[in-house]
Order: structure tokens, then C-alpha cells, then sequence
């Protein structure tokens, strides 16, 4: 892996008086390039919150995987029903959507493009071991699985006609036939129940003489017929209960003029419980294991829109009117799904590991690089046109403890002088650095991996956490491979003396 530079304080001592106002500029530039690439920003909850979240403790168990779209892209996150360890479960260029815990909980479906299209998946609860459910190239959305993993619902798109029941064993695909109800050229959103001997669903938009906006039930054969249409309630969102027999949805209801959504337990007949009464748009329900409480997401009327709004996960029990927020970001966190065991995962993974590709901004490109991870590098040239960050935005959530940053970076022979470039760890979005590594021309030992290190340490969470390289032109050609971030161990016994002398143990 190449050699490792230790945090050398004496670095600092020949720097030019100039130079702290030339870093200064810089970081400014890229803190704020930093937050264009964040998608909303972590908040503190209340004293009240707090509280509630405490009262939690010791009242329900199991975990809770929901998506969010944090940096960006959208991502599935772990946190524990009583608001502690939450843990991101994927990364990459990919976008991770729509979690499902199926077949008692032993599995994970979700939505993914990391193939292309948006397809179905199927993964551990942790994430691990995936595979495609979907055949190769094809836009498939889930709608729902058997109890028994035998049948499930998809579509290619959301359209009648574009509706299938799937056999499991078999991969033969059967049509839904919506026909009973007399619907063509609406959207359908639908849900299948755990006996796969119903579907529930939501239709809008569809053409004259078609049935009005609502959510409807109607009984599914195994030849993919549907029959017996019956309107229930007049929103959207279907989570259907263990024994197929009622399930949660949304309904309208009306503020001072303008709309919200409340959630409502139904049978397949008709609304019969309003369970929240915030007067929000409350959508997204599940059920807990136990099927005492439930989870969803909720956001303010004046934030609508499912992808940017500021959507946050709750919890309560059905027939407590004292709904806990368990998420606290401005992002949309939305899709919450709840079984009753619990990875194997702390509030994080031991390691962080971030290949620099992967958060790439100009002036460096992706190149390829057989020395580097993944065979891929953020690589800057040595004449680009203008100094600035070229990796950061990672934005993970990291408990309080002692850490240390690994940057595996690679540099050209020296054609200048000067700072090359410079490292930092930062959180909040750039507005607290934790700690920073300038590198100098003449400390470079061109043509291969380095390895610098960064240690750094909070009693705080640390929220929207970044591992930043920033890159000066002028000065040599830069490749940056991985960045790991690891508890921090004891230092080796000859660390003080590789600070004083780095040559020395090269």
C-alpha cells in the first residue's frame, strides 16, 4: 500500500506568511461547493424529542431500514426503532430505493438502477449477498410478495397493462387483468396482499368514464384475474397487515383550505381508524413486527413533493395519538420497513471505506489506473485550470470517538513548488474542520501510493462527515485512490520520531 505519513505539525513551520489567506479562499470555495452537493442538512432534535425518543427505550425492538437522499443519491439507512445506531447500508453511484422486508424479515427487496434501469433486488437485511430479481435490462417496479416467497406482484410500469404475477419458482409471468373494475389508462399503484388472494391499490388519472380517484381493493385468482372492485379510501399508500385481512393507507383531509394526508387502518372494505392527527402529509405506513405500532414518514403541508421534501421518520403505537420523530435531516427520508431482528452492524461499520471515483468533482476526472482500488482514481492534472475540491461530499454519520483518516493518494514528479495539496475531515458541511494535512511539493515521493493520515476525534455525533481533498495546480499531476476511516489504535512506539524525522522510516 505504499509508505505512511504521519500528521507532521513541523510541516507548517516554513509555510509562506501568505499562505493561510490562500487557504482560506480555497476552503470557503469548497465549503460551498461542499453544501450544493449535500441535499439538505442534518438538524438537532429538541429537549422534547429527545425525551421522547428516551421514552422509547425498552418499548420496541428490531430495526428499521428506510431510504433517504442525503447526498444526493438515494440511499438506505438502518436505525433502530428507538431512534439510536443508524447506520447508512449503501453507497456507491448507485440509487437504492422502496425497502421491503419480506419472508418474515430474513430478507431484504429494494429498488435499485446500479444495473441501469430500476430494478428489483433482493439482499441480507444488512445489505450484503444482493441479487436481481428482475430480468437483465428491465424496468421493473416490486408490488408485493406472498408470505410464503412463492408469488410476487410487479410492474413494468404503472399502467393496468403493465401488471404481473410472477411465480418465483418458475419465473413464468401472468397478467393482472384489471378489466373488472374498468380501469385502462390510469395509475395504478398497487400492493398485494400477504395471501396473494387480493390487491389493493391506488388509481388516479384515469380517462372519462373510468372509475374517479380512490383506493380500492379487489380479490386477485391465480390466473391473474381481478374481481369484486370495492372503493375504501380516498388517498394512497396500501401496507397490508400479516393476515390479509385489513391494512394501513392515506386519506385526505383538509386544513384551513390546503391538503394533507392521514393515515387510517382499513379492511378491505372501507376506512375504519384514523390513526394520526398532525395534519401533514403523512404517507409511506408499515407495520411493526407486532403489528402494534407502525412507521411512516411525515412532512410539513408546505413541503409536498416526495423526492425533496422534508419527509422525516416516525413511530407510535396505532392507538397512541403521540407520534415519536426517530430521523433528524432536512433531506427526505421516506419508504421505512420494519422487522423484528437486528443486523449484525453497529451504529456504523467499523470502516469506512470511500473510493475517491466515486466523489469526483472537476477539475479532476475518473481515469483509469491499474495501481489504484477498483482500478479507477480521481486524477488532476498538473495544468488544470483553477485550484479547488476535488473529493469530498461522503456526508456519513459517525458516533463520538477517536478516529483516522486514510488518504491513499499518488503524485507526478514535481514540476513546482508550492502546496500541492491538502487534506481535511470535516463535518457539518464543511463548517467545522476536524483535522487538515497540507502537502508541499518538496515533501512528495513521486510515481507511487502513499499513504497520509488525518487523526481526529469528537464527543459529539458527527453529522454530514466528509474526507476532503482539495488540489493546487501548478505543481505536480495528483491521483487520490481510496480513503478509509478507522478507530483510531495506538500510535507505534516510533511515531514521535517519524514526525520529527519522516525520512527516517520510509
Amino acid at each position: 500500500m505504499g509508505e505512511t505519513v504521519g500528521k507532521a505539525e513541523s510541516r507548517r513551520l516554513g509555510e509562506r506568511q501568505w499562505r493561510p489567506l490562500l487557504l482560506l479562499a480555497i476552503w470557503t470555495l469548497s465549503i460551498s461547493a461542499g453544501q450544493a452537493w449535500a441535499f439538505g442538512q442534518p438538524v438537532a432534535p429538541s429537549q422534547e424529542e429527545r425525551e421522547a425518543l428516551e421514552s422509547l427505550k425498552g418499548s420496541v425492538s428490531g430495526e428499521i431500514v428506510f431510504s433517504s437522499r442525503r447526498d444526493g443519491k438515494w440511499r438506505l439507512f438502518r436505525i433502530l426503532p428507538d431512534g439510536g445506531d443508524l447506520a447508512r447500508l449503501s453507497s456507491g453511484t448507485a440509487n437504492h430505493t422502496r425497502p421491503f422486508f419480506v419472508l418474515g424479515g430474513t430478507k431484504l427487496i429494494y429498488q435499485s438502477d446500479q444495473d441501469g434501469p430500476n430494478q428489483i433486488w433482493m439482499a441480507e437485511p444488512d445489505l450484503t449477498q444482493p441479487r436481481r430479481l428482475s430480468p437483465a435490462g428491465r424496468e421493473e417496479r416490486f408490488q408485493g410478495l406472498t408470505a410464503d416467497g412463492g408469488r410476487m406482484l410487479v410492474a413494468r410500469s404503472l399502467r393496468p397493462p403493465a401488471y404481473l404475477l410472477r411465480d418465483l419458482a418458475s419465473g413464468r409471468d401472468t397478467p393482472v387483468d384489471f378489466s373488472a373494475h374498468g380501469i385502462k389508462n390510469g395509475r395504478v399503484e398497487a400492493m398485494l396482499s400477504p395471501d396473494g388472494t387480493k390487491i389493493a391499490y391506488q388509481f388516479k388519472d384515469g380517462g372519462e368514464g373510468e372509475p374517479p380517484r380512490a383506493v380500492y381493493v379487489m380479490d386477485l385468482g391465480p390466473d391473474g384475474r381481478a374481481a369484486n372492485p370495492r372503493r375504501v379510501a380516498n388517498g394512497c399508500f396500501t401496507a397490508w397487515r400479516s393476515d390479509s385481512s385489513a391494512f394501513l393507507t392515506c386519506q385526505f383531509a383538509v386544513f384551513r383550505g390546503v391538503p394533507g394526508t392521514e393515515i387510517w387502518l382499513a379492511d378491505d372494505k372501507a376506512a375504519r381508524e384514523q390513526l394520526t392527527t398532525n395534519l401533514d402529509w403523512n404517507y409511506f405506513p408499515a407495520w411493526s413486527p407486532d403489528e402494534r405500532w407502525m412507521v411512516w414518514a411525515a412532512s410539513p403541508l408546505y413541503s409536498h413533493d416526495q423526492s425533496s421534501g422534508k419527509y422525516e421518520i416516525y413511530v407510535k403505537r396505532l392507538r397512541d395519538r403521540n407520534p415519536v420523530r426517530l430521523t433528524f435531516h432536512t433531506a427526505p427520508d421516506v419508504d421505512p420497513t420494519w422487522r423484528a431482528g437486528r443486523s449484525k452492524i453497529k451504529g456504523q461499520p467499523t470502516d469506512f471505506v470511500y473510493e475517491a471515483e466515486d466523489y469526483s468533482h472537476a477539475p479532476a476526472t475518473v481515469a483509469a489506473d491499474p495501481q489504484a482500488s477498483g482500478g479507477k482514481a480521481a486524477f488532476a492534472s498538473f495544468g488544470a485550470p483553477k485550484a479547488g475540491g476535488i473529493v469530498y461530499g461522503q456526508y456519513d454519520v459517525l458516533a463520538p470517538g477517536r478516529y483516522v483518516a486514510t488518504f491513499r493518494l499518488k503524485f507526478s514528479q514535481p514540476r513546482g513548488k508550492g502546496l500541492a495539496a491538502e487534506l481535511d475531515v470535516s463535518v457539518d458541511n464543511g463548517q467545522r474542520i476536524l483535522a487538515k494535512l497540507p502537502i508541499n511539493g518538496s515533501e512528495i515521493k513521486p510515481g507511487r501510493y502513499q499513504e497520509y493520515q488525518l487523526e481526529f476525534n469528537s464527543d459529539q455525533l458527527l453529522t454530514a462527515l466528509e474526507c476532503r481533498v482539495s488540489f493546487y495546480p501548478g505543481v505536480a499531476d495528483l491521483s487520490v485512490d481510496v480513503i478509509t476511516v478507522k478507530p483510531a489504535s495506538s500510535l507505534p512506539w516510533y511515531q514521535p520520531a517519524k514526525r520529527m524525522w519522516p525520512g527516517l522510516f520510509d
